[in-house]
């Protein structure tokens, strides 16, 4: 597959939503479901919290004290959240850790009907703390498996939540009601369909590039920033000028870099005068770790497309996973040669599907006119509930 075609494909409607820093009203709740009352005990002699933030891609922020030793906060469940502990004058000081690798609380996956939870008493170690009770354990049963993969996925947005002063000019940035936001787009070779309506795996070059998008609202938006990255990015002062402008905040819009994966490290956005500082963690888990949708097309008796099926795996590991455990959302893409489905501006593009929930593996396609010889590659695009994106081709 070549990382030129592929990239045509990015005339799909991205909807960014990075950590949201706006004060959210406690009946603001999204998905329709009553909001999970967060409680939990701890020791402020010992651990010099004061307050705590409850931390959503999608939501905003909530902000509690901890009084007499305890604290309350209301969460939705549609989506994950971090808490992060802050002292008496808003210095953090850690954040809640579920598990060695799980360092958010995944609420788009709580399974209780029970819309209180106790954390019991949280443990300070280092700049973690630890509950007593654990959500996992009751109320969001993850597999081994997707404890796994939520682990890894969840560590660019929990390293973003918990940089509060991304500006660095000494105060919150929720309290000065800026966002700031970086998220990554993967392109991936999936596989090939060389015989059969199965792909098979193509592991040479299985991660083709990514992008980096740059979110920004604060009181003066650039026309252009500048991008700077640790050793192997791909990234040193370079100009990113392509962007979509918005009332009140804007998103950037890499160039594609011809490698794996983002290294771990720093990323500093320069526009104006000021300098926008994100933490990564490291990617390299995306070589052999990362979760695609695997498909299956689904022929009519003359040799057009009727359905295209699909499951979420680990394909080095031909392991299944809940696709609820960590999709947000899904979209087929087709391409190829003859006659197409809808009008779509991208070249050779077929079939465009509408975004579809987690919950969905198998789609009909809205006309039955596709000829399966004349089709090239299938796209399968979904957005993870970190909200990172990843754009899924398989070549025939």
């Amino acid at each position: 597959m070549n990382r030129l075609y592929i990239s045509l494909t990015l005339a799909i409607s991205f909807s960014l939503a990075f950590v949201s820093c706006k004060k959210d009203k406690d009946n603001d709740h999204k998905g329709g479901e009553e909001p999970v009352l967060l409680s939990a005990n701890i020791d402020q002699l010992n651990t010099s919290a004061a307050k705590v933030v409850a931390i959503s891609l999608r939501s905003g922020y909530r902000m509690e004290n901890i009084t007499n030793n305890k604290f309350s906060v209301k969460i939705d469940k549609a989506q994950p959240w971090v808490l992060v502990f802050l002292s008496s004058n808003n210095v953090p000081i850690g954040h809640i850790k579920l598990t060695n690798t799980i360092e958010s609380l995944p609420m788009y996956y709580y399974k209780n009907d029970i819309n209180s939870f106790n954390l019991g008493l949280l443990s300070k170690n280092g700049s973690t703390f630890i509950p007593e009770n654990n959500l996992l354990q009751t109320s969001i049963p993850l597999t081994p498996e997707e404890k796994q993969v939520v682990g890894q996925s969840d560590d660019w947005f929990t390293a973003s939540a918990r940089n509060m002063d991304i500006d660095g000019n000494g105060k919150l940035d929720f309290m000065e009601n800026n966002e700031y936001g970086l998220g990554v787009l993967y392109f991936i070779k999936g596989g090939q369909f060389t015989s059969g309506t199965t792909p098979s795996l193509d592991t040479s070059g299985f991660v083709d590039g990514f992008k980096l998008f740059v979110h920004i609202k604060d009181s003066t938006l650039p026309s252009a920033i500048y991008i700077t990255g640790p050793a192997g990015s791909g990234f040193q002062n370079t100009l990113v000028t392509d962007h979509n402008k918005y009332t009140n905040y804007i998103d950037f819009f890499s160039p594609t870099i011809s490698s794996q994966f983002p290294p771990g490290g720093e990323y500093t956005i320069t526009y104006n005068s000021k300098n926008l500082k994100f933490d990564i963690p490291d990617q390299s888990y995306i070589l052999n770790n990362i979760v695609i949708p695997w498909p299956k097309v689904n022929l009519n008796t003359d040799g057009t497309i009727n359905n295209i099926s699909w499951e979420m795996k680990l394909p080095f590991k031909n392991t299944t996973i809940n696709p609820l455990s960590l999709v947000s959302k899904i979209q087929l893409q087709i391409d190829g040669t003859g006659p197409a489905c809808q009008n779509n501006p991208q070249p050779n593009r077929l079939y465009n599907s509408p975004h579809l929930n987690a919950e969905t593996t198998t789609h009909t396609l809205e006309c039955q006119n596709i000829q399966w010889n004349n089709v090239k590659y299938i796209h399968m695009t979904y957005w993870d509930q970190y909200n990172q994106h990843y754009i899924v081709g398989f070549a025939r």
